[in-house]
């Protein structure tokens, strides 16, 4: 096969999977971003509180809070990067808030679960949760939340 032949290909996946990929970029950037959050929070708090707090409070605070954030650097980038939707920006946001509420509990359920009986690093855990929420909330996006006027009813 020629490098030629090679190039075409390689260009016809991109295109054809354009949005799957930026769709990944945003997660990795939006992943990096909750994850820094989460670090930062974790060293700030203390172990040496765990008696004084109620259960998961040194964990489920910093987890909570990076996760807003990084579902905020989502929703942007996923707006205007992947989706390049740029108008109907209150009905976007409600139809995004309710995939964030359904994900924000369902991850932080599942992250604790896993932290609370497995004891893997927030790292890795935070990395199998992500990816797991990651591969539902594509299709949401897609069909249910950055869709334009004229493919509203494709859902």
């Amino acid at each position: 096969m020629s490098i030629r032949t090679k190039y075409k290909k390689i260009t016809s996946y991109l295109k054809k999977n354009q949005k799957s990929i930026k769709y990944v970029v945003t997660g990795i950037v939006s992943w990096i971003n909750d994850t820094t959050v989460l670090l930062i929070l974790t060293t700030l708090i203390s172990d040496r509180y765990v008696q004084l707090q109620p259960l998961f409070f040194p964990i489920f605070l910093p987890n909570a809070i990076s996760t807003l954030v990084g579902s905020v650097t989502s929703f942007v980038l996923n707006k205007y990067f992947v989706f390049g939707n740029k108008g109907e920006i209150m009905n976007q946001s409600y139809r995004y808030v309710t995939i964030l509420v359904f994900n924000y509990f369902l991850h932080n359920l599942i992250f604790n679960l896993i932290y609370a009986s497995i004891q893997l690093s927030e790292i890795l855990i935070k990395m199998i949760v992500t990816i797991l929420q990651a591969t539902w909330t594509f299709y949401f996006f897609k069909h249910f939340v950055f869709i334009s006027r004229s493919n509203k009813h494709k859902f």
